[in-house]
């Protein structure tokens, strides 16, 4: 099959950047607002116009997430169909960039951040039905219960095969206790590399991201062509 392409605006905004913009709307922050997944979201979705839509960030088709490179400042990777207004921010970048899934059987490197969790529901004792929200069990745990490595080849598939973690971290995120409806959200970094199944399913990963809490900065699917 020939490669397929996507073009998307692809933007680094530095986190400094966005933690002064906030300020100067009056919102109390620090560099610990980085933790919070509101703020994530309330930082990203600032550099866009306002959308006449009920849910913006998926009619932008926006994806994000939070890059902390190794003796670097951090920064948000953003992903996006509409081009962010960024124009008073020198040191935010942005560029359109074509997503192009690589041919069949490419062996690939893969960068994403997801939501690894199950959402397990269950009745109480008067009836009423709920759920209980669980995280993935890591590879190393002696569990019964899928862990990370195959939920992670599951949701990647059919557009990746042989999918093989080599580096994870899991983080818990929390909303200030000031703030109201106070957010929890996991967030589990994965690099990795794979081979390239599908390239239909892949540029439909690439374009609109995977898993839940898209929204607080998961989703976003990065990966590179290995020579």
């Amino acid at each position: 099959m020939k490669n397929m392409i996507t073009t998307r605006y692809l933007t680094k905004a530095p986190a400094h950047t966005l933690l002064s913009v906030a300020a100067e709307s009056a919102r109390r922050v620090s560099p610990a607002s980085l933790n919070s997944p509101t703020f994530r979201h309330r930082a990203v979705m600032g550099l866009f116009p306002a959308f006449d839509d009920a849910n913006p960030r998926s009619a932008a088709e926006i994806l994000f997430r939070l890059e902390t490179p190794a003796g670097q400042a951090p920064y948000f990777l953003i992903q996006s169909a509409t081009e962010p207004t960024v124009s008073n921010y020198p040191d935010i970048v942005t560029k359109q960039v074509e997503l192009q899934a690589p041919p069949t059987g490419t062996s690939v490197s893969f960068r994403i951040s997801l939501n690894a969790i199950r959402r397990e529901t269950f009745t109480n004792a008067s009836g009423k039905r709920s759920y209980k929200v669980k995280p993935i069990p890591l590879d190393h745990e002696d569990t019964e219960r899928t862990t990370f490595g195959p939920w992670l080849a599951q949701k990647l598939s059919p557009a990746l095969d042989a999918v093989e973690v080599t580096n994870h971290r899991r983080a818990v995120l929390k909303d200030p206790k000031a703030e109201k409806g106070r957010m929890t959200l996991q967030i589990d970094a994965v690099d990795g590399i794979a081979v390239v199944h599908d390239t239909t399913a892949l540029v439909s990963i690439l374009t609109t991201g995977i898993g839940r809490e898209k929204a607080y900065g998961c989703g976003l699917l990065s990966i590179r062509a290995l020579s």
